[in-house]
């Protein structure tokens, strides 16, 4: 499969190497292909060794409990993927795990998302000794061919077409001690996975992660908590950071917007009012509006000659 995919094998045993999130992608497409399964992304969250994933499972596996293993997970989720894509949600009753996968390729994107699915929901079993699973789970595109895989691996509380992929769960099991809690070897390593997680951001400061985070998460508008959460830290920890940064949350917000509209603006294809619309806005008068309180400049002016307006 490698071979047909073009891909040296060599690059695995480089503990360095790093694949982006197309050529991720382009070899899941040939795993697809080659398997000629089309429910691959379950079967490999359903028989993957999960210890196989670098310090995270580790990390799952001693952790006190299923809240200490989902925030060690959300801390160190970079070790894994360059682009954060998972955030809990905790309620009264019921909390929730919830995915940002970022590309859209289909093939792909349904075998990301059946893999992430089924591997969480192997955690639950794990920390409530096979008792408990999840008590929903939605995916955010059509029923493919293969949903009665769904059910049989995931239970009867699966629905699609729905507007986020995520996974519900009680949330009295977060707190539910681990029998297989060893604090001494968890200690050991959380120690080598903020190590991991150092030598991955290369020295960059909270500003640039979460700046990157907001760009990543539009349509989606998450607020300080959600963030930090995503982070693995406290908003308050959060903000003291970006203060000492020399900036706010409500700045980086602002730029990341630009940030986003400036993209779109670029596109030819895609005319000022597509890009006011795109953006949330109820018009292109208020579009312009905004853009210029933040900026100083008119959408026009950034597109320039560009396109259609």
């Amino acid at each position: 499969m490698l071979q047909e995919a073009g891909f040296d094998p060599a690059r695995l045993d480089a503990t360095d190497d790093w694949l982006d999130l197309g050529g991720f992608d382009d070899l899941i497409e040939h795993a697809v292909r080659f398997t000629g399964d089309p429910a691959f992304g379950l079967h490999w969250g359903e028989r993957s060794t999960l210890m196989k994933y670098d310090l995270m499972p580790q990390l799952v596996a001693t952790a006190r409990d299923l809240r200490t293993a989902l925030t060690a997970v959300l801390k160190f989720q970079r070790i894994l993927n360059d682009r954060p894509d998972l955030t809990l949600e905790e309620g009264p009753s019921v909390s929730r795990l919830a995915w940002s996968l970022g590309s859209r390729r289909e093939t792909a994107y349904l075998v990301r998302a059946e893999s992430g699915v089924v591997g969480f929901s192997r955690v639950l079993q794990y920390f409530s000794g096979g008792e408990a699973g999840p008590s929903r789970v939605t995916f955010d595109y059509p029923a493919p061919g293969h949903a009665a895989e769904y059910t049989r691996i995931l239970g009867n509380n699966v629905a699609f077409d729905e507007p986020m992929l995520a996974l519900d769960f009680e949330s009295s099991l977060l707190d539910v001690p681990q029998v297989q809690h060893n604090p001494r070897i968890y200690e050991a390593v959380e120690i080598e996975a903020e190590r991991a997680l150092g030598r991955v951001l290369g020295g960059k400061q909270h500003s640039e992660l979460l700046r990157q985070h907001l760009f990543d998460a539009f349509p989606g508008a998450p607020d300080m908590n959600q963030v930090a959460r995503q982070l693995g830290m406290a908003a308050r920890s959060l903000r003291r950071r970006l203060s000492e940064e020399g900036t706010s949350f409500q700045e980086l917000v602002v730029e990341a917007r630009v940030a986003r509209a400036t993209r779109l603006l670029e596109d030819p294809r895609r005319s000022i009012k597509d890009t006011a619309y795109a953006m949330g806005f109820a018009s292109p008068s208020a579009f312009h509006r905004a853009f210029k309180r933040w900026t100083g400049v008119s959408p026009s002016s950034v597109r320039g000659g560009i396109g259609r307006s």
